[in-house]
This record gives C-alpha cells, sequence and structure tokens, in this order.
C-alpha cells in the first residue's frame, strides 16, 4: 500500500544511515520544508501522485566540486529531482505516469530503482534478479524488460540495504580521485567463498586473478579494521576513519600502479 508519508520517511532514515559512513559530507543530503520543493511543479508524463512525492521527497546531491558518481549502493545512483528533472532512464525504459525512478544504474552491478505509487513497491531493475525464465525474458520488449525484475516494497528494500551496511557486509571508503564515482565499495560476504577456490595448477591468468582476488581480501579487511578502531556502529568517529580510509585508497592506488608498470614496463615510452 502506498503512503507518500511512509516513503519519504524511508528514504530519510536510508540517507541518514549513509551519512553516517565515512564517504559522503553531511552536506550531501537535502530535505524539503513540509510544503515541498516549490521547484518541482511537474514531471514529464506523471500523475499528481508522483509529482506529490518527488516534491517531499529528501535527495542526496553531489557538492560542486565533485565530478563523480554520488552512489547509494554498487553501481547505483539516487536521482535527485530537486533543481532539475531527470529524465535519462525514462527515455530508455519509458515508465508508466504512476511510477518513477528513484536510482538509476551506472554500471553492471547497479539497479535502477522503479517506484509504483500505486502500491508503494519497488522494483528492481538490475542484470541479477530477472523473475521469469530467460525464454520468457528475452522474448519481451525491450521497453518492457523492467517488469520482469523483483518487486518488493520499498520500506523492506531499504531495511534489508540499511542492515547491510550496518553490520559491514557493505563498506564504503572515499575515492581519492574522485571519478567514476565519489566512493569505492567493499564487501566480506564473498571472501569465504573465495577461500576455497584453487588455482594451483592453473594457467598465469588464472593465478593473476588469484593474487587480485587476495589483494582484494586484504584490502577489504583493512577498510574493516578501520571501521571498527573507529568506533563503528556505537561510537564511531567518522572524520577520523575518513582520513585514514583515504590514506589507505592512495597507499592501494599507488600498489596497483607499481604492479602494472612492473608487468607492463614499456607502457611510460607512450605516456
Amino acid at each position: 500500500m502506498y503512503a507518500r508519508d511512509e516513503i519519504c520517511d524511508a528514504v530519510l532514515k536510508f540517507y541518514r544511515h549513509l551519512l553516517r559512513h565515512p564517504y559522503l559530507g553531511d552536506d550531501a543530503l537535502i530535505v524539503p520544508s513540509p510544503q515541498g520543493w516549490s521547484s518541482i511543479d511537474n514531471a514529464a508524463g506523471k500523475d499528481e501522485t508522483v509529482v506529490d512525492l518527488l516534491r517531499h521527497l529528501p535527495y542526496l546531491t553531489r557538492n560542486s566540486a565533485s565530478s563523480g558518481e554520488l552512489l547509494i549502493y554498487p553501481g547505483t545512483s539516487p536521482i535527485c529531482y530537486q533543481g532539475r528533472e531527470e529524465q535519462q532512464r525514462e527515455r530508455e525504459y519509458p515508465l508508466p505516469s504512476h511510477c518513477v525512478y528513484l536510482a538509476r544504474r551506472e554500471d553492471y552491478l547497479g539497479r535502477d530503482l522503479i517506484l509504483d505509487t500505486r502500491n508503494g513497491a519497488v522494483t528492481e531493475f538490475a542484470s541479477d534478479n530477472v523473475s521469469v525464465s530467460q525464454d520468457e525474458y528475452e522474448a519481451l520488449p525491450e521497453a518492457e524488460k523492467w517488469r520482469a525484475h523483483r518487486t518488493v516494497p520499498l520500506t523492506e528494500l531499504l531495511e534489508a540495504w540499511t542492515r547491510t551496511y550496518e553490520e559491514l557486509g557493505f563498506m564504503v571508503a572515499p575515492n581519492p580521485i574522485g571519478r567514476p564515482a565519489t566512493g569505492r565499495f567493499y564487501s566480506r560476504s564473498d571472501d569465504a567463498a573465495r577461500a576455497h577456490v584453487n588455482y594451483e595448477g592453473g594457467s598465469e591468468l588464472d593465478r593473476e586473478q588469484e593474487d587480485t582476488m587476495r589483494r582484494e581480501q586484504e584490502h577489504a579487511a583493512k577498510v574493516y579494521n578501520a571501521y571498527i578502531r573507529h568506533g563503528w556502529p556505537d561510537h564511531f568517529d567518522k572524520g577520523r576513519c575518513r582520513a585514514e580510509l583515504l590514506e589507505l585508497e592512495k597507499a592501494k592506488d599507488a600498489d596497483e600502479k607499481r604492479l602494472m608498470d612492473e608487468k607492463n614496463p614499456d607502457a611510460a615510452l607512450f605516456d
């Protein structure tokens, strides 16, 4: 069942949790007055319920110095309708007048979040959650494929994402170069599975992949330890953790460049 205030409160609660992490500045969150955003008075092709929702939603915004995408989930950017009209995804996958994009995917890991204001449910339009057979999916017109993906109440989805962040299933470190995204996501959830992969006797490419995954696991452990060392979750010092993570990310970038230079010693000749 759709209730505007319940949707707005769920989004605000989720965004406020994200602000606890050492990647977003507190000024990234903007909240409307009780009367709503006066700049949002229409949305192309949308009904009054959608327009009313957009006028009362909180939004996350990038600061003017940032060139990278702001992410709320791996490969997923929130859409801000305040101050501009967002139509990019609508052109690619048009929605009915009672549906609206709340987030868009930026890469293969991401997901479009499509809210239906008739029932308060959100569709996760992503590559990993098709709800029909492959043959049925391929038979759908491209513009209709979003309908064949998992749908859950928006409040339920955001609560699940919040738990994942709270338990450090996902951790976000600030990106020192600020692009293509302003944050870098790390996960500890697949470490156990990776530990059982045996590359012994494999090709050189297999061994390189093993080394890459091992370095990612080790770095994710360092990020996790930084969170814990700085008091996550109950006594978290966001500023100190952010400073430590920035240094960790810079060191990681330097190590990756060094390894690349060692594997391709002639690359510098073409710079």
